[in-house]
Parts: C-alpha cells; sequence; structure tokens
C-alpha cells in the first residue's frame, strides 16, 4: 500500500480451519500504528460462524514525513475457552508502506508568473508564494535573492519554516527599482537556496527559481528649453544675449558630450562650444548662451539663424541621437540705406502764348508714387526791353506738389495783357531743389 490516497487501504481476511468448543477472540495490532492502521482491532468466532471469512482493513498513515518506504507487520493472539485455540500461534502478515513524502518546496505565483513595472503605481511589485511539501524535521530556513538588485529586490530576504508552520504559505515580494536607465524590459531572476540544521532532507535541497519580468518606463531624449523663444540684438545692451537649457532625460550609462554649432556665425554664436553630461550630473540642466554679432550690415531688422546640437557617447542609446535646433531672431542695428532720390523734369507746354493767357509746364518724377511729391521750383522772365509779361508775385522761387498716385502734374505761370506794344519776351520755370 502507499501512504498517498487511491492506494492507501489494503485487506486480509481470517477464519478459523476447525469449529471450536467455545467463542475464539483474536485481537490485530500494527506494529507501527504510524505507518499503518487496522480496521478491527478484535475479531470474534464463535461456534456457528467459525467458518466465516472475516475482513481487516490495512490503512497507510500519511506521516508528511520523507521517510522512505517502510515494512511492518500486523501481528495477531487468540483467546478462547477452548484449549486448543488459547494462545494459539498465528502467522503476523507482513506489511509494506509505500512513502509519498518527498522534501521539496512548492511555488506559486499569484498571476501565474512575476511581472513588475518601473512606471508609479500597482504594477512596482508583484508576490509569489512558498510552502514546504513535508513536514520537516527541523527548522528549515530559505534564503530568497534577486540576480539584479539594481532592477528589482525582493523581501523578505529569509523565509523561515518550523515543524508547526511548514504547510503555511509565505509570500515573497518583488519591487522594482526605478533607475531612471534607459534599458529596455529585461528579465531578473530569483534564486532560493535551502538550510536546514535539523533536516537532512531539506539541506541544501534544490529549490526552482522565479523569473521576474520588468518593464522599463525610461527612454533615452534630449529636453531643451527656451523661454519665449531665442532672440538677440547686434547692439551691445541687456538683449544682446540670450539663453536656453540642455538637460538629459535618462541616466547615461557613459558620458554624452553634446557640441553645439551656430549655422552663420557672422550673426550668432554659442558659449559653451559643447556640454558634457555624466552618470552624476546628467538631470543638471546646462545653459547655453546665444550673443548676436554686430556685423554692420543691414539686413532689414532681423535674420533667423538655427542652432544645431550633435551628440557622442558609448551609450548607443545617446550617440547621435536626434536632437531639436534652436532658432535664433537677430535684430539688426545697422542704419538703413538712404532712400533714392526721384528724378524730377519739367516740360514746357504750347508755345508761343498770347499775352494773357498762361504758360503751362509738366513736371514729372521717377519712382515710386505712393507719396506725393513736393518740388521747389524758381520762375524767371527773359524780355530785351524791360517789359513785364509775368503776373505780380509769380516770378521768383515757388513751391508745387505731385500728388500721391501719379508721376505727373501740371504748373501754370499766368502773363498780363498790358495792351502796349513791345518785343516779345520769354517764360522759364527752372528746378530750384526737390525733397520728398
Amino acid at each position: 500500500m502507499t501512504e498517498a490516497a487511491g492506494w492507501r487501504t489494503d485487506t486480509y481476511t481470517v477464519a478459523l480451519d476447525t469449529r471450536p468448543t467455545g467463542d475464539v477472540r483474536i485481537t490485530v495490532a500494527s506494529s507501527d500504528q504510524k505507518a499503518a492502521t487496522v480496521s478491527s482491532a478484535t475479531l470474534i468466532f464463535t461456534t456457528t460462524n467459525w467458518d466465516t471469512m472475516q475482513t481487516v482493513t490495512v490503512t497507510g498513515g500519511g506521516d508528511g514525513l520523507p521517510s522512505g518506504n517502510r515494512t511492518m507487520r500486523i501481528s495477531h493472539r487468540s483467546f478462547s475457552g477452548d484449549i486448543n485455540y488459547t494462545s494459539l500461534p498465528i502467522a503476523a502478515v507482513p506489511v509494506t508502506v509505500v512513502d509519498n513524502d518527498g522534501a521539496g518546496v512548492s511555488i506559486i505565483a499569484s498571476n501565474g508568473s512575476i511581472a513588475v513595472s518601473e512606471a508609479a503605481g500597482a504594477g512596482c511589485t508583484d508576490t509569489y508564494t512558498l510552502v514546504l511539501n513535508t513536514r520537516p524535521t527541523g527548522n528549515v530556513r530559505v534564503a530568497v535573492l534577486s540576480s539584479d538588485e539594481g532592477a528589482a529586490t525582493v523581501s523578505p530576504a529569509t523565509l523561515t519554516f518550523l515543524t508547526a508552520n511548514w504547510d503555511t504559505v509565505q509570500t515573497v515580494t518583488v519591487a522594482v527599482v526605478d533607475d531612471n536607465v534607459d534599458q529596455g524590459n529585461r528579465s531578473v531572476t530569483i534564486i532560493h537556496t535551502a538550510a536546514s540544521a535539523g533536516d537532512a532532507n531539506y539541506r541544501r535541497i534544490s529549490i526552482p527559481s522565479v523569473t521576474a519580468t520588468v518593464a522599463d518606463n525610461d527612454t533615452a531624449a534630449v529636453t531643451i528649453t527656451e523661454s519665449g523663444g531665442v532672440s538677440v540684438t547686434e547692439a551691445a545692451g541687456a538683449d544682446h544675449t540670450d539663453t536656453y537649457t540642455v538637460v538629459l532625460d535618462t541616466m547615461p550609462s557613459a558620458s554624452v558630450v553634446i557640441t553645439i554649432e551656430s549655422g552663420y556665425t557672422a550673426a550668432v554664436i554659442v558659449s559653451p562650444a559643447s556640454l558634457r553630461f555624466t552618470t552624476t550630473n546628467w538631470n543638471t540642466a546646462q545653459t547655453v548662451t546665444v550673443t548676436g554679432v554686430d556685423n554692420k550690415v543691414d539686413q532689414s531688422n532681423r535674420s533667423v539663424t538655427t542652432i544645431t546640437h550633435t551628440a557622442t557617447s558609448d551609450d548607443n542609446n545617446y550617440n547621435e541621437i536626434s536632437i531639436a535646433t534652436i532658432t535664433a531672431t537677430v535684430v539688426d542695428d545697422a542704419p538703413p540705406a538712404p532712400a533714392t532720390m526721384p528724378t524730377v523734369t519739367i516740360t514746357g507746354g504750347p508755345s508761343p502764348i498770347t499775352e494773357g493767357a498762361a504758360a503751362v509746364f509738366t513736371v514729372s518724377r521717377s519712382g515710386p508714387v505712393a507719396a506725393p511729391l513736393t518740388v521747389l521750383l524758381r520762375v524767371r522772365e527773359t524780355t530785351t526791353g524791360g517789359q513785364d509779361f509775368v503776373a505780380s508775385g509769380e516770378e521768383g522761387a515757388k513751391r508745387m506738389t505731385i500728388p500721391s498716385g501719379t508721376a505727373t502734374a501740371p504748373y501754370t505761370v499766368p502773363t498780363v495783357d498790358d495792351n502796349t506794344d513791345e518785343p516779345d519776351g520769354m517764360v522759364t520755370v527752372t528746378l530750384n531743389s526737390s525733397s520728398a
């Protein structure tokens, strides 16, 4: 028989060979009550049932101990008023008990597997349980160790099972370590080692390990922070410089050097030319200063320069990583180029004219016509006998305006009919000066 359910019992039968003259009592006893028990401690045979088989059931005892297979026996003694059956020798029945107890440790994961995440929340921890398979003969200590304590830790570090609580499950908590390093998802092995001074079966027994999956929440990146855009002036002063900051998002496995370059050094320079981030200062923002360059060139008040960043590192996550550019606006301080003066011409009208009529001239300008143009003129008359053809007050320096939206305007000089026969004369209009 075996200690395990299903094959735990066996039977045999007992009967007398001859009719007794009185009742015969046969006691049945197991030589090892822990290993096997019998269903009836006493069998009674009478003068009427002496030849009827009576059954004895033997039941294996599960002791929870890895004691190995055992052989024991069922003994019998007879008592009777029949002298022939008094203390009659009766053969013992040998019984082999097959042990089903093996020292071991059972592990049960709450969700069938162990998984933790570096992200904050319920997924930061997970648990599993351990329990002994059999009752030990002494205390059993199980040491619990993470193969990578930088990724996940375990608690407690030791479980102790006593002979009284060996079948009570004990819980191990696996906690993730948020390390700020971009390592991707990875696996951690949790190792168990048993030790027992009082039970050789549990001393350094092999215990399965547990694999915990650690989900990483870190992604290598470079963050650039600017306040309201980067804008500088060419002229010295408070706005001659501007700044922005650079910082890594995760801890690198090696130093990261970021080289900073201005796309047009004649307009903008940067300082420093490079930044170095290490495993200790990776999360400390470093400042870049942008300075405008006074190039003495009129650039229509504003120009734009792109500042680029290039990363080099033995950490493959950061080597040549994509980094945002900065657009720097430069306010020009060079004086604007002088405006181009228009060309003004004067064309005479119909000639000759009769005294009393007006002499008409056309004043023309070149270039833009969006604004009105004031033109300074000088009016003269030329005669041979001192006669006076031009109306009073119409000679000398004069001013006229070409209206906006047109390139020409007429200018008239009135003449006087004096009813005197005199030689012909000439009226002349010339530019005195012009001003927009």
